[in-house]
């Protein structure tokens, strides 16, 4: 099963991640790959909604390697990135084996190609490419397995529009819909106040609401 979507911002990353995330299981391992900036950690924190964690406490673990977080399911979330890896036998450094066999966990992996040949098989794929500034197109490939599990999750995403302002990408579900930020909002807002929106006629009874 192959899923392509263009996401236009981070909130839109998110909600598709949180889609992904909400159908996942003990033991699943979602590997996610595309270059630096392209929103792996950003993925990471809608997988995280989805299984019930606090998304805010997801952070890029560089540093740490691994980062543990615990939700309100039973299923926790490992987050792994391989990217100060210089390969699988470093992986003992992080006690692999310990969290493939712990129950009730679900593995992501930034920058999983770094350690390919320790992943299993039966594994789901994200791939986040840049399209734009701030576009990405994200590709989610499941291993066919388990693919029923997952039908499904392209629907009710939210729809891309345009802000009514300047025009630029917006989803259905964002905070400043139908407008792309606040300062968006309060220019069409100022609009209406300096008199540069006009109607075309003069407005009469049948367009005020009975009183």
């Amino acid at each position: 099963m192959k899923l392509l979507r263009e996401s236009h911002s981070e909130a839109a990353t998110i909600e598709l991640a949180t889609k992904l995330g909400n159908k996942l299981r003990a033991s699943d391992v979602v590997c996610l790959l595309g270059p630096l900036g392209a929103g792996k950690t950003c993925f990471v924190r809608g997988l995280a909604k989805g299984l019930g964690i606090d998304p805010s406490m997801v952070s890029s673990p560089s540093f740490v390697i691994c980062q543990e977080y615990n939700g309100q399911s039973t299923l926790k979330l490992a987050h792994i990135d391989a990217y100060r890896l210089s390969g699988p036998d470093e992986l003992q450094t992080i006690g692999w084996d310990e969290l493939c066999e712990t129950p009730n966990t679900v593995l992501a992996i930034e920058w999983a190609s770094l350690i390919e040949s320790a992943l299993p098989d039966c594994r789901i794929e994200v791939t986040l490419e840049h399209t734009g500034e701030n576009s990405r197109q994200i590709t989610i490939n499941v291993p066919d397995e388990i693919a029923d599990r997952f039908e499904g999750i392209e629907n009710n995403i939210a729809t891309s529009e345009k802000c009514r302002k300047c025009s630029k990408p917006i989803y259905s579900t964002a905070d400043t819909y139908p407008f792309c930020s606040n300062r968006c909002r309060f220019a069409d807002l100022g609009s209406w106040f300096d008199e540069s929106y006009m109607t075309s006629r003069q407005a009469d009874a049948d367009d005020y609401p009975d009183e």
